[in-house]
């Protein structure tokens, strides 16, 4: 379903973070919602300490609310961690994927030359 080629001048782990994103962002992002409504209850609760202050006057509300950032936490935190497990879930129409780095020896000219010449009939089957 899919194809990926590679080139040697991108730093391997932007390549790897761009297929996170590409291939991970679903589930990411369901991480991301799942760890801010947890960081929600959680504050309600009363299980995370809320330890700042400010006031605030907006619309027809004035008065001091408390605040801290562990939405914020939660959701880097659920976002990064979606991402790296993502390659590890299984979604129901996941494609399939071929990696040309795999099968093509990068070092040896001819090997290498061998590889680029059979990759059709490698698809073929």
């Amino acid at each position: 379903d899919i194809f990926l080629s590679h080139t040697w001048l991108t730093p391997g782990r932007h390549k790897v973070v761009s297929l996170l994103f590409q291939s991970g962002w679903k589930f990411a992002l369901c991480c991301w919602l799942l760890s801010i409504i947890i960081a929600d209850i959680l504050i309600l609760r009363d299980v995370l300490p809320m330890p700042f202050r400010t006031e605030v006057e907006m619309f027809c509300f004035k008065g001091e609310v408390q605040f801290f950032f562990w939405p914020m936490l939660a959701g880097f935190l659920g976002t990064w961690m979606g991402l790296l497990l993502s390659p590890y879930v299984k979604l129901s129409n996941a494609k399939m994927c071929f990696l040309d780095v795999v099968s093509i020896h990068q070092t040896d000219q001819e090997l290498m030359e061998r590889g680029i010449y059979g990759l059709g009939g490698f698809l073929s089957v």
